[in-house]
């Protein structure tokens, strides 16, 4: 009865590891800029401060970027522009409270882990945009767009990403200036 028992249990065991499992994340959209043209993500960010990490993260050589659920949401998706589009893409992010401090970024995703290609990280308003000229990320690659959640009450977030995009960011600070000062990208 007992060896019965234990390849019954045995059989359900292989069954089990058998089936796709439920916790396994579905495969990233395909951006193509015809189907699928634009990527949303509408979130209820926890409240949370995160304005002692960088200390922290200076010393244990954590980034930003490569946090997780609940420090932050991430979108990944497979970058494949169909034949005659445009391929520029705009992301954007809102939020209601100027309390709050949200940071996005784009990433390359590939068997090594994340790598940051462009971000915004302004530290007022409640708004961020980042333009992806054509060219600059390669089809068929995996990508992600990830909003950190650095320090919030506790409330919605809207990001989007669009595929033939706009460019959408201030042009009212030089380029030297705002890439230490992230202006343009912030309203």
């Amino acid at each position: 009865m007992r060896t019965r028992l234990a390849l019954a249990a045995a059989a359900v065991g292989a069954a089990a590891l058998a089936m796709p499992s439920a916790l396994a994340a579905p495969a990233p959209a395909t951006l193509d800029g015809k189907k699928v043209k634009v990527l949303k993500l509408v979130a209820d960010a926890p409240r949370q401060s995160n304005d002692a990490s960088p200390a922290t993260d200076a010393a244990t050589g954590y980034d930003r970027y490569q946090c997780e659920a609940p420090r932050c949401a991430v979108v990944p998706f497979v970058y494949k522009p169909a034949k005659g589009v445009k391929a520029d893409i705009a992301m954007s992010l809102t939020w209601a409270s100027t309390a709050s401090d949200f940071d996005l970024y784009l990433m390359q995703i590939d068997k090594t882990g994340r790598t940051k290609l462009f971000n915004c990280g302004g530290s007022a308003g409640n708004s961020e945009k980042i333009f992806i000229p054509a060219g600059s990320l390669k089809a068929g690659k995996t990508y992600a767009m990830l909003v950190d959640f650095y320090r919030t009450p506790g409330e919605k977030v809207t990001a989007q990403l669009e595929m033939p995009g706009k460019d959408a960011t201030a042009k009212t600070v030089p380029a030297n200036v705002d890439d230490l000062a992230l202006v343009n990208c912030t309203r």
